[in-house]
């Protein structure tokens, strides 16, 4: 026998003896106590709590008295008053799963409170007997947030949530679809630099066009040289190619924390966010609504949401078809072309693609989104096909021109 078909023997028959060894060394599975405690996570970040729930498998009605029956606790240390201010009688119906405690505005209240105290780590341990004796618990980690998390909330979320609670409480009936609306519109009002930037960035990357080209035909091959090249034209013309890209990644953060946002909006959790303002404190005592000419802002899918992504979608491609639309209508004639290398990036097809991928990319997140996020999309689509209205009358005026100086 050859040595390499022993070798895969000796391998194989080891691997049927762990095999074995594994089957019978491994233990059966433990059955939970039909009476038990799960909480929904095992790790939160503050301002994040638990809720701590009773799971109740039997075919009786539980009554569950939180201070007497529970134990809590905090770092393998119980503390007999650590469950002060929480304390209540909860009746549990047969078959279901019911929450004991961190479900109310009081619990999230003194829960937050209480573990921003101390560690910033905390072990939670939370112990129930049920009346038959059985003992059963839930342990969780919960964390302060970090420096990162802390510089996204306080220079990103804190203040969109602030601004959507002022709004909120100024319009009648405590809209959130106005307050979307007003907020995207100071939104784009902030972006209209940058995003005429953007403009202008595509227009003249488009007019380089002819000479990129060139460039590339000239030094075909060496992609040091056409890198090099290209940077100088890019300099001696003052264009940015990165231009068109920065009002992206600006708004990327901003959809990040309209979705945490518009998703939380109505969670009592997020009240730790509030400013410790008095009138902005009255946002705990309100029920924002969430119904806006027949959408819910904070839902997804659906017929509303087939609707909303279609329109947005379109919207998208009429804007991005009005910018292209424009540039070509402003190229200059068309000269005899040199033979095409396979090799190199046409920007014509590119921008033919994306004129087709973002109105799709548009639909998709409108649709799957909570519908409050479809409809800032939407609004800003809509704005943004005013300025490129806009934009495209002043170069019809005054056409930017860029001349060969070589």
């Amino acid at each position: 026998m050859k040595s390499s078909r022993k070798f895969l023997l000796i391998a194989y028959m080891i691997f049927l003896v762990f095999l074995t060894i594994n089957m019978f060394t491994q233990r059966a599975p433990v059955t939970p106590p039909a009476v038990r405690i799960v909480t929904d996570f095992r790790e939160y970040t503050l301002p994040k709590i638990p809720i701590v729930s009773l799971v109740n498998e039997t075919e009786a009605a539980i009554s569950v008295d939180v201070c007497a029956d529970m134990q809590l606790a905090s770092n393998g240390v119980t503390r007999p008053n650590s469950m002060e201010g929480l304390c209540r009688i909860v009746e549990v119906p047969a078959k279901t799963t019911t929450p004991l405690l961190g479900h109310t505005p009081e619990d999230i209240t003194i829960l937050q409170e209480a573990l921003n105290l101390g560690d910033s780590t905390k072990t939670l341990r939370f112990t129930y007997t049920s009346p038959e004796k059985v003992t059963s618990e839930a342990t969780i980690e919960v964390h302060r947030a970090g420096y990162v998390r802390l510089f996204f909330r306080t220079f990103f979320y804190d203040p969109v949530y602030n601004l959507f609670a002022a709004l909120i409480l100024i319009f009648p009936g405590y809209s959130l679809g106005l307050a979307i609306v007003t907020i995207t519109i100071v939104i784009r009002l902030i972006l209209l630099v940058p995003q005429q930037h953007m403009l202008v960035s595509q227009r003249r990357m488009q007019e380089l066009q002819p000479r990129l080209k060139a460039i590339q035909e000239a030094h075909k091959g060496d992609q040091a040289a056409i890198g090099m090249k290209t940077m100088e034209l890019y300099k001696k013309e003052g264009v940015n190619p990165f231009g068109a890209l920065l009002p992206i990644f600006i708004q990327i953060p901003i959809l990040i924390v309209l979705y945490q946002v518009v998703l939380n909006i109505s969670s009592p959790v997020n009240f730790a966010h509030l400013y410790d303002i008095a009138w902005l404190q009255a946002f705990k005592d309100i029920v924002p609504n969430p119904n806006f000419y027949g959408l819910h802002l904070e839902k997804s899918g659906g017929i509303v949401g087939i609707v909303l992504g279609v329109s947005t979608g379109g919207l998208q491609f009429l804007q991005m078809w009005l910018a292209q639309r424009k540039l070509k209508a402003n190229a200059p004639e068309k000269k005899p072309e040199t033979p095409k290398n396979d090799a190199m990036p046409d920007m014509q097809k590119m921008q033919s693609m994306m004129l087709y991928i973002f109105p799709a990319m548009a639909a998709i997140f409108a649709y799957q989104f909570p519908a409050g996020i479809g409809l800032y999309w939407l609004i800003g689509t809509i704005f943004m096909i005013v300025q490129q209205f806009i934009a495209n009358k002043q170069a019809g005026e005054k056409k930017v021109t860029i001349k060969d100086k070589s």
